[in-house]
C-alpha cells in the first residue's frame, strides 16, 4: 500500500501545494518549489452555470501556451455528481491525456458528458462539479481548478378544467409534463397535495416513451371555497423530484 504520491507526480505536488497554503507558506516556501513561478501557461475554465437535465453537457480547459518555446502538459479532467453538502457524491467520468502546445499556441479541451454517464450517477438538487488538474513538465508548473453547476430539470405545467371550478363540483387537474431523456421512464408516479380539495395522494402512472409530452388527468371535487395551491411531484425509476404548482380559485 502506497502512502506517500509518486515523487515527480501530480499527486505530490498538489499535496505540497495544499499543504504549504494551509500552513500560511503560500508567499515564502512555495517559492522553493521548481515551477511555482514558471507560469508561462494561461489556464481558464469554461464555466458552465445552468445547464440542462437530459442533453449533453461538457467540462473544457482553455489553454494558451505563453512561452516562446514549446509545452509539454499533463491533463486530468473528471466530472463527478455532488451532494447540497459540497462532498462528492460519484465520479461520472474522467480522462487523463498528454499534448504538446506550440508556442503561443490556443486550444480548448473538452470532457464530453452525455446523459446516459450521469442520470444513473445524479444525486438531489442535480449539482455537478467538473475538476481540472495540469502539470508543464518542463517547467514544472501546476494549476488545479473546478467549476461547480447545477443541471436544470424541467418543470411540470398544470392546469384546470373548468378554469374556476365549483364547491362540490368534480374538476379536472391535468398535468403535462416532457420526458427530457432519449431512453423511458418506468414505474412512474405522481404525488398531488391540494388544502381543502385533497390529502397528499399518489397515483400511479404508465412508461413514458423517451421524449414523449403526457398529459396526466386526475379528477378532484373541491371541500370548501377559496384559494388553494395545488403541488404536483413526479417521480420514475431514471428521473424523479419533478415538481410544479397551480393556484386554485374554488367559487361557491
Amino acid at each position: 500500500m502506497e502512502y506517500k504520491p509518486k515523487e515527480g507526480s501530480i499527486s505530490e505536488r498538489n499535496t505540497m501545494i495544499r499543504a504549504l497554503r494551509i500552513s500560511g507558506g503560500e508567499t515564502s516556501d512555495i517559492r522553493r518549489f521548481p515551477g511555482i513561478q514558471n507560469n508561462d501557461v494561461f489556464f481558464q475554465i469554461i464555466n458552465l452555470d445552468q445547464g440542462v437535465y437530459g442533453e449533453v453537457y461538457a467540462a473544457s480547459l482553455y489553454v494558451h501556451n505563453q512561452a516562446k518555446e514549446d509545452r509539454t502538459l499533463d491533463l486530468i479532467m473528471s466530472t463527478s455528481s455532488v451532494f447540497y453538502t459540497g462532498n462528492m457524491a460519484q465520479l461520472i467520468k474522467k480522462a487523463h491525456e498528454s499534448f504538446v502546445l506550440k508556442a503561443h499556441e490556443r486550444e480548448t479541451f473538452s470532457l464530453t458528458v452525455d446523459p446516459a454517464d450521469y442520470v444513473p450517477k445524479t444525486v438531489e438538487y442535480c449539482i455537478f462539479v467538473n475538476h481540472f488538474t495540469v502539470r508543464v513538465e518542463e517547467t514544472g508548473q501546476t494549476w488545479m481548478e473546478e467549476d461547480d453547476f447545477i443541471l436544470d430539470k424541467p418543470k411540470l405545467s398544470i392546469r384546470i378544467e373548468p378554469e374556476l371550478p365549483r364547491l362540490y363540483r368534480d374538476f379536472t387537474l391535468i398535468i403535462s409534463f416532457t420526458n427530457p431523456l432519449n431512453n423511458d421512464l418506468s414505474k412512474c408516479d405522481v404525488t398531488i397535495e391540494a388544502p381543502g380539495i385533497i390529502a397528499s395522494t399518489k397515483r400511479k402512472f404508465r412508461m413514458i416513451a423517451a421524449n414523449e409530452k403526457v398529459d396526466i388527468p386526475i379528477t378532484l371535487r373541491a371541500k370548501k371555497s377559496g384559494i388553494t395551491t395545488a403541488v404536483a411531484t413526479f417521480n420514475s425509476r431514471e428521473l424523479y423530484d419533478i415538481n410544479g404548482t397551480k393556484k386554485i380559485h374554488i367559487v361557491s
